[in-house]
């Protein structure tokens, strides 16, 4: 399991936000239910979960391996910091999309 971040800016910060209602979107519901209480997203286990961190596109963009670190809602916004997998080299959003179906990312339209 890992967290998919995707959003058109570049990662070349080390925070970031998305509209709190983009949390879990395409997840499945029993996927998403074990990171909600009482409707809110619970943080503190999603942040465990690695990440794909993505450019919106399915060409060269860049994607990389990485961690949201903190996490918090501020005006209907989730403020997160992130940090990049210093191990993993970035990839490229063509990789991720061409394996999009082994990696459960049947849609798309989410790139």
């Amino acid at each position: 399991m890992f967290n998919l971040i995707m959003r058109w800016l570049e990662w070349n910060g080390a925070r970031g936000t998305l509209p709190l209602d983009r949390v879990c979107e395409f997840t499945e519901q029993p996927i998403a239910d074990q990171f909600r209480e009482s409707g809110q997203p619970v943080f503190d286990r999603l942040i465990r979960l690695p990440g794909l961190l993505m450019s919106e596109g399915t060409g060269a963009e860049v994607c990389h391996v990485g961690w949201v670190t903190r996490a918090r809602i501020v005006n209907r916004e989730v403020v997160f910091e992130y940090a990049l997998g210093p191990d993993v080299p970035p990839l490229q959003n063509n990789l991720i999309y061409e394996n999009r179906l082994a990696l459960d990312m049947p849609r798309g339209f989410e790139f």
